[in-house]
């Protein structure tokens, strides 16, 4: 049998959101803000709504409520137009295994996934660079140099018979998802960014720099393109890491890794959403200031010819000189996962290395984990 997070990864990208709770882009209304998958510790099975296109009364008359929660029958009739004996019969003939919350690996994890990702890639950036320069000639207007394209292995996916131009993101050695931006000009907002199923949405784009590059200051921004155009205009200067959307990334994980470096900028859309979790990125980091883009975002900036150079030296000037050491005190004393040293007995810097589910890592008990898990050929070079 087959199980609602199997279908809903299969359509959706889903982050977590609570201990046995998982949220994504809806496949049906396309809302960022009301899927929801949940596992029930009582029935041992997941289920799943949506605030906005789910009407449970539809399908289940009997619960005489609209908004509760379906089963994977539930799931292929409204989201894949089945009847139910069409999707009974699809369920039950499924021979995968019920997988329960106790053993559920994110789909992103799974060596199938990574070696399926790594192939298609392989074919995104090789169609990059062929004869067809629809893409290409897309990057290149949104201000990338052809050496910024090769350095982050951008590429060109025909999805549906529709272009997109391709971003891997890519942490530790792993594909952790990767971001599809429709080069058409008339893609209406909120259409543009449809991401690869499988992916994640708890990991930072170009994560890999605040381990790299520790002694630099990070600007924190709000989509790939303008993390690329960060770090091409300034990279000697910062970091840059991306959140993937406005609500992303803002985890236990991130807030202790960004409170060890000297300082945070806040670079988030310059729009209410942007706004409102730049805000609350600034209340968990104490060593983070505000950097507001002078027009939507850094990309935007980048077309329309600003200096982005000038405008994070800015930034830098207008941070508060104690940043650094109020980020150090914002953190708790944290222990290894493996060994249960303590951060006290080591430099809080070196000790901040946390996996895919948050767990906290030594450097020693870090790099035998980097060891058994290193992924061949994905690297990116942040010289």
């Amino acid at each position: 049998m087959s199980d609602v997070i199997s279908l809903a990864e299969e359509d959706t990208q889903l982050h977590k959101v609570a201990v046995n709770e998982y949220a994504g882009v809806c496949p049906g209304c396309g809302g960022t803000d009301r899927f929801r998958v949940r596992y029930s510790r009582e029935t041992g099975t997941w289920s799943f709504l949506c605030r906005s296109c789910w009407d449970a009364g539809q399908y289940l008359p009997d619960k005489g409520r609209k908004r509760g929660w379906g089963d994977a029958i539930d799931y292929l009739r409204h989201y894949r137009g089945l009847t139910f004996q069409e999707a009974k019969s699809q369920i039950i003939g499924q021979e995968t295994p019920v997988r329960h919350h106790e053993r559920y690996q994110p789909r992103y994890l799974t060596q199938e996934w990574q070696a399926a990702t790594h192939k298609a890639m392989q074919a995104h950036t090789a169609r990059l660079w062929s004869a067809d320069t629809l893409a290409l000639e897309y990057a290149r207007q949104r201000g990338f140099y052809d050496h910024t394209i090769k350095q982050f292995q951008l590429g060109y996916s025909l999805h549906h018979g529709l272009p997109y131009l391709v971003i891997p993101s890519i942490n530790g050695g792993q594909y952790v998802t990767v971001y599809r931006r429709d080069c058409r000009a008339d893609v209406p907002k909120g259409q543009r960014w449809k991401d690869a199923p499988g992916g994640t949405k708890d990991e930072l784009y170009l994560a890999d720099c605040l381990w790299l590059r520790k002694e630099l200051p990070v600007v924190l921004c709000e989509d790939a393109f303008s993390a690329l155009s960060i770090y091409q205009e300034c990279g000697d200067l910062v970091n840059v890491v991306a959140t993937g959307g406005a609500e992303c990334g803002l985890s236990t994980r991130w807030i202790a890794r960004l409170a060890c470096m000297p300082i945070v900028l806040i670079a988030l859309d310059a729009d209410a959403a942007g706004d409102k979790y730049a805000a609350e990125w600034g209340r968990r980091l104490k060593n983070a200031h505000r950097l507001r883009p002078l027009l939507k975002d850094a990309n935007d900036m980048l077309m329309a010819s600003w200096d982005l150079r000038e405008w994070i030296l800015n930034g830098l000037e207008g941070a508060d000189d104690d940043l650094v050491q109020k980020g150090q005190e914002s953190l708790d004393v944290l222990h290894c996962s493996v060994c249960g040293v303590d951060a006290e007995r080591l430099s809080v810097e070196e000790f901040c290395s946390f996996d895919e589910l948050g767990q906290v890592f030594c450097p020693g008990c870090w790099q035998k984990r980097l060891d058994s898990k290193n992924y061949p050929c994905l690297q990116q070079d942040f010289g």
